[in-house]
């Protein structure tokens, strides 16, 4: 059973058919809310920043400027890209993998606040 909100968004993306289905915040809120009784008092607002700090590409993933320099600071396991306003896109396990090992090389991309679902792309090479 899903631990914590962020498990439980991440669980009910995984049922709704993402990747590589897109989804809007509400789709995801909705079926963890009908998977999982304790979400039924989530705020959206609160679901909303728990999704953009499990992006790679939303800024809110760090506190500060600053805070990708700290090792402690930064989502480490991101699980989501943002794709436009309100849509994301769960992301797989090897995109999930491919993350870490280009972070650990220092990528820059990943370190920016902010970028385009398409520069992710580039940068996997598809």
């Amino acid at each position: 059973m899903a631990g914590s909100n962020y498990d439980r968004l991440y669980a009910a993306a995984e049922a709704l058919g993402s990747p590589p289905k897109e989804l809007s915040l509400d789709q995801v809120l909705g079926k963890a809310r009908e998977l999982y009784a304790e979400m039924t008092s989530t705020k959206r607002d609160s679901a909303s920043a728990t999704m953009d700090y499990q992006c790679i590409n939303v800024k809110g993933r760090a506190s500060t400027p600053g805070d990708f320099n700290k090792p402690d600071r930064w989502n480490k396991s991101p699980a989501f890209i943002k794709l436009r306003p309100g849509g994301y896109r769960r992301l797989s396990a090897e995109e999930r993998q491919s993350f870490a090992r280009l972070w650990g090389k220092g990528e820059a991309l990943l370190r920016r606040e902010s970028f385009e679902p398409r520069e992710w792309d580039t940068l996997r090479g598809k």
